[in-house]
């Protein structure tokens, strides 16, 4: 505690405040007695200790200790006693050693970034994050790409300017990743779902509806085949230039036909037949053929500019699956 401000004042006093016994042999000159009475030099007289402490001025750091892993500062309360501050729990400085893979600092190579790592043994290791780091002051070359982002609905792209800069380029107006909506009713693609075909619209709201097309779409991956077998009565194939509705052979077997406008052919007999129009699955009709100026068993050409062999009678009606 401080001495008195006022008044008479005796070294057996000085002797308290520093510590000391009140009957010790001290003298003003003495070196602690000048510190108490700050006066390094000169005469010093007893007045000079009027309100003077020899304790320290509140929030004087005095000493550090450990409690556990646990680091605490210790201060001085200006009344001779002290104060304890926790400072950092789990502290290295108290023999913590943090698990193996802890965070524990960065730092540069020339222009390569690294992060420093707890390795679990109260030692480290280190991992390069990245080359070419602007953190470790590296500039990439004008036009290289670094980032985006939006104004209102235009998506803009970010470039390096070889200065360690950068410049901004619109890259579309208008953007859905801004946040922008395709006007109701717009086309905007087609989808397969199974075989069937559908137009994909906007709806408005940044998402799609669809609308069929049509079924057993080739788009779709589909591939025609046929539902049924040979039927109705037999028909003879004259020569000239007739147009026949009909594709198989009563001697040979079948020859060809297709469905949905997919051409077919027999690997034997090189004919080739196509639908009589477009036949949805479930459908039925004729194929047909043209020949023109067939002599023998050679037709000189056919319907579409395919070339067919000539055969016997028979023809047969189809179904599309």
């Amino acid at each position: 505690m401080a001495l008195q401000s006022s008044g008479a004042i005796s070294m057996s006093n000085i002797n308290v405040e520093l510590g000391y016994s009140a009957t010790a042999t001290i003298s003003l000159n003495d070196g602690p007695v000048r510190a108490l009475l700050q006066r390094s030099s000169g005469n010093v007289s007893m007045s000079d200790a009027h309100g003077k402490s020899a304790c320290a001025a509140y929030g004087t750091f005095i000493t550090s200790y450990c409690s556990g892993y646990s680091l605490y500062y210790r201060y001085a309360n200006g009344s001779c006693g002290t104060y304890d501050t926790l400072i950092e729990n789990n502290s290295t400085s108290c023999g913590y050693c943090p698990p193996s893979g802890t965070y524990d600092s960065q730092y540069c190579s020339g222009y390569n970034l690294y992060y420093r790592y707890a390795n679990g043994s109260c030692g480290t290791y280190d991992s390069l994050v990245e080359s070419n780091s602007t953190t470790c002051g590296y500039c990439p070359p004008s036009g290289t790409y670094l980032s985006q982002y939006c104004s209102g609905t235009t998506l803009y792209y970010r470039y390096a300017n070889g200065s360690c800069g950068y410049y901004d380029s619109i890259y579309a107006y208008n953007s859905t990743t801004c946040g922008w909506c395709q006007t109701y009713g717009v086309q905007v693609g087609t989808e397969c779902q199974g075989y069937n075909l559908y137009d994909v619209y906007a709806d408005g709201n940044c998402g799609t509806y669809l609308v069929f097309i049509t079924g057993n779409a080739n788009q779709c991956g589909y591939t025609s085949g046929i539902c049924s077998g040979c039927s109705g009565a037999s028909q003879g194939l004259g020569g000239g230039d007739t147009m026949y509705y009909y594709v198989a052979s009563a001697t040979t077997g079948f020859c060809g036909w297709g469905c949905n406008g997919v051409f077919t052919s027999d690997s034997n007999w090189d004919c080739i037949a196509t639908v009589q129009g477009t036949y949805p699955p479930g459908g039925s009709g004729y194929v047909y053929l043209q020949r023109t100026g067939c002599s023998s068993n050679f037709c000189s050409a056919s319907y579409n500019g395919a070339y067919t062999n000539a055969w016997t009678s028979a023809w047969c009606a189809v179904t599309c699956c």
